[in-house]
């Protein structure tokens, strides 16, 4: 997970303020989770697009202000939860160190909502993903799990765990699609199975995962079905608190 030092969080801040352009004193110290009181949404960015081609590294801006530098698909990929205003904003993407535009797109946010973003498909045809995060925390024992399926030329899949089934609500998603979270018991060592929808028929796995008590959960698939290397069809997981 890739963290942003706190002086983006200063820069984000004095720029949102409408009409002033004074930076607000004592901003290095600004909480990320507890934002003034005019940033009242959160945004995790994840750059899940497989694209064979380059670049391999990309920086993420919002409203032309730099999130993230170098992000890698798949050994880098997110950027954690940012204070950001309420309203529409602008998403670009752009190569690592470079001034070219892979992406351009808006989105939207609301008040009081934490949201994660994802940038999914090849990126001769990127495009985002926005879902909004659920992030009350489940009982003791218990744990959230929700899925996305961002592999542009898989099948529809059921998100199973080995030896416990179709985990309920997380099935038959395409492409683009995603599932609520679902409240399921904790446990380790689990195994984690993308079976195509409806059927026993396994694409892929991921090992010794752990569902922690009180922790929440998005998992996707991502990649090509089809495809070797790093951008094979894998199962990913990020966690949201």
């Amino acid at each position: 997970m890739r963290t942003l030092i706190t002086v983006r969080y200063c820069v984000l801040l004095s720029t949102f303020i409408v009409g002033t352009a004074l930076l607000v004193p004592g901003c290095k110290d600004l909480d990320p989770l507890n934002p003034a009181a005019t940033i009242t949404a959160r945004l995790m960015t994840v750059f899940a697009s497989p694209s064979p081609t380059s670049p391999d590294t990309v920086d993420v801006l919002v409203d032309n202000i730099v999130l993230g530098t170098g992000l890698r698909y798949p050994t880098n990929m997110s950027i954690t939860y940012v204070p950001v205003p309420t309203g529409a904003h602008q998403l670009r993407l752009r190569g690592a160190r470079s001034t070219a535009t892979l992406l351009s797109t808006t989105f939207q946010v609301e008040a009081g909502t934490s949201v994660s973003l994802f940038i999914i498909d090849s990126l001769a045809k990127a495009s985002i993903l926005t879902l909004i995060d659920s992030l009350t925390t489940p009982a003791t024992g218990k744990a959230k799990i929700r899925f996305a399926h961002l592999s542009p030329n898989a099948p529809a899949y059921d998100l199973a765990i080995a030896g416990r089934g179709v985990i309920a609500g997380l099935n038959n998603r395409a492409f683009k699609q995603f599932s609520d979270f679902a409240v399921v018991d904790t446990g380790r060592g689990l195994t984690l199975q993308l079976l195509q929808a409806g059927t026993s028929a396994r694409d892929t796995v991921r090992t010794a995962f752990q569902l922690a008590t009180g922790r929440i959960y998005t998992v996707f698939a991502r990649g090509f079905k089809g495809a070797t290397t790093n951008r094979s069809l894998q199962i990913e997981v990020v966690t949201n608190n």
